[in-house]
């Protein structure tokens, strides 16, 4: 603690006396780029003490040879700094000296360094490239944490201990090489977890103990090991790939760089580019390097470049890797010519300012291509410039929030080959007003086209078997949905309907209509199926036995609704925002109410309860207001107690 300091000020630096140096306690400057001096009056400066850059907004820092260790939090939070290169006498760097340093690229560390604390670089999250010393024992607990950036980890020996978590959510990390023997003894919980680019990995007869998940989400990893080892066992039981010591490693045979690019050779003798190193706005990647057929483009190679604008791809690339080009603010034009089957997840990704797509087989762009299987998970997640239609002929499968938050997007014509529409695909598609589905999509995941508020029609094929909940919620200005008859999703009553579920899925909004009657023989209102879209009046058939989540949900024009004595369960927050609901009667047979159920209905003034009720979760109502509504409940029931028990204003319920 600095209080612990008798400390003293000279330019932009507190500092301390400490055993015949200079302690900097902090710096108090505002300059972003800092030179840390070798003496403070005649005190040769020996230590960074914990915080004292915490948070500064420095971007670059050079720190005196003098300099022994680096304290906890030293640079924690500084945002702009982009490299550091620690001293040769530095010998300790703190817990979290250089964590959420979010623009940092490159650290270079001395062969002095004996201690490097756990979460030293957490979330470092450019930091791409990171020299080791030798000697190091252990690289500590969540050491290089949500690093997204981080390589490739080249160690002049193995340490014996890879702590909990420690190159966790480094997803494009490839190479974890060492020049010496295998000698890691420990391998903590998580330690890989998530670092789905990491191929190879040495281990040796040493390795005593690998955590729980250790490797979890590395797809394409291969442990080599000795045959009969701890290693062999772990990953026989887990099911990690694994190979017998002996059998070199295959991004040791098969790496090499070629100008700005890394490659590797691939067993069919094409090339994967793994990582871009240049810095040109506009990129034309080649066919061929070293007279080898590009054909992928690696899980991460371009991620977060800062000056990639324009984007050109030969007709050989058939793979888009996972986040590719994820964070590429600048991409605005990406161009290929017919061959890409495969974009990976978050490959584009928060390419924000990326307006134009073409020959990737997203035909609206670009024409009729053949090619393109799939779209991966988050593929071009929040693209929100991303413009035109989205027509495509041969995909297969679009994967959650693929394109969610592409407000650009104006309309959506997909092919009978598509059979899957993952959560979200479409979500927050503000743009978006016409969707066309084809004969052979058979599902369609939940939220799909939530919050697409210009969206006025949209066809759902009789080849539909499943449709999630809230597909359509928030889609105010909805006006056609056409179905067929005969499909298992199709309208029933003016409720696009899951007649195996007997579920409502979404109802359009029913201008003009002051009473809506829910279909007979529905089971279940489901979870957001009205969803700012009721009626003054609605009523619901007896049968139904469930109320989902989110039902009514800003349905602000809602005065009145009839439940039967069917229902047994209101789900959380089904009137939530129900602003213009006065009154309302849960019958007798209702057992459970969810949490919230009558959240911000600003005018809802009286709530029977009935002496069925068994369970209310968490509250049953809140407001902005001071006046709460009052509930009118049976004598001794559990309704009564609840209200009692909660504050909420109680009177005993009388006979109609």
């Amino acid at each position: 603690m600095t209080e612990s300091f008798r400390t003293y000020v000279t330019g932009d630096f507190r500092y301390a006396e400490d055993g015949g140096g200079a302690l900097i306690i902090r710096y108090e400057g505002d300059e972003e780029d800092v030179r840390v001096p070798a003496e403070i009056e005649g005190l040769p400066v020996t230590g960074i003490h914990s915080m004292a850059f915490l948070r500064r907004g420095i971007r670059s820092v050079t720190l005196p040879d003098s300099l022994c260790r680096i304290g906890d939090a030293a640079f924690t939070g500084c945002g702009k700094l982009r490299e550091i290169r620690v001293p040769d006498r530095v010998s300790v760097i703190g817990s979290r000296a250089f964590a959420y340093c979010g623009a940092l690229e490159s650290v270079t560390m001395p062969s002095s360094l004996q201690e490097l604390r756990q979460e030293a670089f957490l979330n470092c999250g450019r930091l791409r490239t990171i020299s080791f010393p030798r000697g190091l024992k252990e690289i500590g607990k969540r050491m290089f944490a949500g690093c997204g950036s981080l390589y490739e980890i080249c160690l002049p020996e193995d340490p014996e201990v890879i702590g909990e978590g420690a190159f966790r959510d480094c997803f494009c990390l490839a190479k974890f090489l060492t020049a010496g023997s295998p000698r890691i003894r420990e391998i903590g919980d998580s330690a890989f977890r998530g670092c789905r680019s990491l191929r190879s990995l040495r281990l040796g007869s040493e390795i005593r103990m690998i955590g729980v998940k250790a490797f979890r989400g590395c797809k394409i990893l291969t442990v080599t090991g000795p045959e009969g080892s701890p290693a062999e066992t772990y990953c026989r039981g887990n099911n990690v790939a694994f190979e017998t010591a002996g059998v070199k490693k295959l991004m040791e045979k098969t790496a090499f760089r070629e100008g700005a690019y890394e490659c590797e050779r691939q067993e069919d003798g094409t090339v994967r580019i793994i990582r871009w190193l240049g810095d040109e706005e506009r990129v034309v990647v080649p066919r061929r390097i070293r007279g080898k057929v590009v054909t992928e483009i690696g899980n991460g190679a371009f991620r977060g470049n800062p000056r990639l604008r324009v984007l050109r791809l030969p007709d050989s690339v058939a793979v888009i890797g996972e986040s590719a080009f994820q964070k590429c603010g600048s991409l605005e034009e990406v161009r290929g010519k017919r061959s890409v089957q495969e974009i990976g997840e978050s490959a584009f990704s928060e390419c924000k300012a990326l307006k134009h797509v073409s020959g990737l087989g997203l035909g609206g762009w670009d024409g009729k291509y053949d090619r393109l299987r799939t779209i991966g998970a988050n593929a071009f997640y929040y693209c929100v410039n991303l413009t035109g239609n989205l027509i495509g002929t041969t995909i297969q499968e679009i994967g959650h929030h693929a394109f969610s938050g592409c407000r650009s997007l104006s309309r959506v014509s997909m092919p009978g080959t598509l059979t899957t529409i993952g959560k979200a695909a479409f979500a927050s598609c503000s743009g978006l007003t016409e969707i066309a589905l084809a004969e052979g999509t058979e599902e369609i995941g939940e939220f799909a086209f939530y919050e697409c508020g210009k969206l006025r029609k949209i066809n759902i094929p009789e080849s539909v078997r499943r449709a999630g909940r809230g597909i359509l919620a928030g889609c105010g200005n909805l006006e056609e949905i056409h179905t067929s008859p005969k499909g298992n999703i199709t309208m029933i009553g003016g409720a696009l309907a899951d007649k195996a579920e007997r579920r409502i899925i979404a109802v359009p909004d029913v201008k003009g209509r002051e009473h809506y009657p829910v279909p007979r023989g529905t089971m279940t209102i489901g979870d957001y199926s009205f969803f700012g879209t009721a009626p003054e009046r609605v009523t619901i058939p007896d049968g139904t036995e469930t109320i989902g989540s989110y039902a009514f949900r800003y349905c602000r024009r809602l005065r009145s609704v009839i439940i039967p004595g069917s229902v047994r369960e209101i789900g959380e927050l089904a009137f939530e925002g129900c602003t213009s609901l006065r009154w309302i009667v849960i019958p007798e047979g209702v057992e459970r109410l969810g949490f919230y159920v009558f959240r911000d209905c600003a005018s809802l003034r009286g709530i029977r309860l009935p002496a069925s009720l068994k369970e209310i979760s968490g509250s049953l109502v809140r407001t902005d207001t001071e006046e709460l509504a009052v509930c009118f409940v049976p004598k001794g029931s559990y309704a009564e107690e609840f209200c009692r028990h909660n504050g909420i204003p109680a009177e005993e319920a009388t006979e109609e």
